[in-house]
């Protein structure tokens, strides 16, 4: 290969290269979108699907787990059920464009006789619920309407996750208990949440003047008849104030934590409750929570947290002897005390406030004493007053180091006599310092 040629080579290398860091530039801002989260699981026994298309990316992987965990076990018994998230619509954007789509996934991907899609449509701004098949005869258009109009509140907050947790619930109970608005004043009324999948009836009672309701909703069956009776008439006490419901419950689709037992009282309050003031006492077998959940600035002036802390601190060992009943009526009974401004026990909290009472008491004990202890540095002044000072000269000498003349000159008139001469003297000596 002449020299010549490798030239040409080098220089062909070099345009190459160019061509390909310019390509590179140019395709690598070109971003391949991330495929959505999409997850379903079958029901063998009914051969009925729940799917999650998180098309939108609104969910966490977590969440649409247990999405679609919650319709999985609550609704494919008996039907399909399709919770959909989509940024992009291709019918356009108004609501007709929302069920068009709903209609081309039906026709799509359901070929079974009972299917529901519950879709999130972003591009149009629309939530909505359609049914298809036997499953439209149990949930009616108005019914939907009044789910749709439920959870929309959740879109506002982008709380997605919790949107389509309360919307599977209420087609839940739509599906099974028939519920009714109230149109005079907007209470849900109808059955339990029966989120086991049982079937509890619960016990109402409505205070006319206040409008409020008291309701026990014994969805773990804890409790008997005449034990829930009881518990109704002593919750309707209270209802000048507000909602007053106590809740039992065996199975929570949001976890194991105190949050999810609170997640749970939310389902319970935007399902039955008047939507403003609501106290709702729930013993969760679930996540093994009894919990307060307080609603309304008229409820929450009285029912602090603090306060709710204080009634559970002295209820729970009720529970803990699985007297669920007693639990449930003393809690009542001291809700309804705070409510009417009185006190209530607080052995919990005097137990702590002598604990930082003593903690507070220790520290500062520790910190006077520490003060007192404390050693001051000696100035110099009375270091050198208290210090001990001796010297020793040890076989003193006289050293000659040398000698000098000195002519004085007779003074004339002056008397008296001299002596010419004479060796100076001088000498030096070792010591000396300071006392200290």
């Amino acid at each position: 290969m002449t020299v010549r040629e490798f030239n040409n080579i080098k220089k062909i290398s070099a345009y190459v290269l160019i061509i390909v860091i310019a390509l590179a530039t140019v395709i690598s801002p070109i971003k391949v979108k991330a495929e959505a989260y999409n997850v379903y699981n079958e029901n063998t026994f009914s051969n009925y699907e729940a799917w999650v298309y998180d098309d939108a990316e609104l969910l966490t992987e977590d969440e649409a787990d247990k999405i679609l965990e919650n319709a999985y076990f609550k609704l494919t018994d008996y039907t399909d059920i399709y919770i959909v998230t989509t940024k992009e619509n291709p019918y356009g954007d108004s609501d007709t464009s929302t069920k068009d789509y709903c209609d081309a996934i039906h026709e799509e991907f359901c070929d079974s006789d009972s299917c529901i899609i519950l879709m999130l449509d972003l591009y149009a701004g629309y939530v909505r619920i359609d049914a298809y098949g036997n499953v439209s005869e149990k949930i009616n258009t108005e019914q939907r309407g009044v789910i749709v109009n439920n959870i929309a509140k959740y879109t506002t907050e982008k709380d997605y996750y919790n949107c389509f947790l309360s919307g599977i619930e209420q087609i839940y109970g739509y599906y099974f208990e028939g519920f009714s608005e109230n149109a005079n004043n907007g209470t849900k009324t109808g059955s339990s949440t029966a989120t086991t999948g049982t079937t509890s009836t619960p016990l109402t009672k409505k205070n006319t003047v206040s409008g409020f309701n008291a309701g026990v909703f014994d969805d773990a069956g804890l409790l008997s008849q005449t034990e829930k009776t009881s518990l109704l008439d002593e919750a309707y006490k209270y209802t000048e104030f507000g909602d007053i419901f106590v809740v039992t419950a065996d199975h929570n689709p949001y976890g194991d934590s105190q949050s999810a037992t609170a997640s749970l009282c939310k389902d319970y309050f935007n399902r039955y409750s008047s939507g403003s003031n609501c106290v709702i006492f729930i013993v969760d077998m679930a996540t093994r929570y009894i919990y307060i959940d307080t609603y309304g600035n008229q409820i929450r002036n009285n029912l602090t947290n603090g306060k709710c802390d204080s009634i559970t601190d002295n209820v729970y060992d009720y529970a803990s002897d699985k007297d669920y009943y007693q639990c449930s009526m003393t809690a009542l009974e001291q809700i309804g005390k705070v409510l009417n401004g009185m006190a209530i026990a607080e052995p919990m909290k005097v137990v702590s406030n002598l604990f930082i009472a003593f903690v507070c008491g220790f520290v500062i004990m520790y910190l006077v004493a520490m003060s007192k202890s404390k050693v001051g540095t000696p100035s110099d002044d009375e270091l050198l007053k208290y210090a001990a000072i001796n010297f020793t000269a040890n076989n003193p000498r006289d050293i000659v180091t040398g000698t000098t003349k000195t002519y004085c000159p007779r003074s004339s008139g002056s008397s008296g006599g001299g002596r010419s001469g004479g060796g100076g003297g001088g000498g030096s000596h070792g010591g000396g310092g300071h006392r200290f």
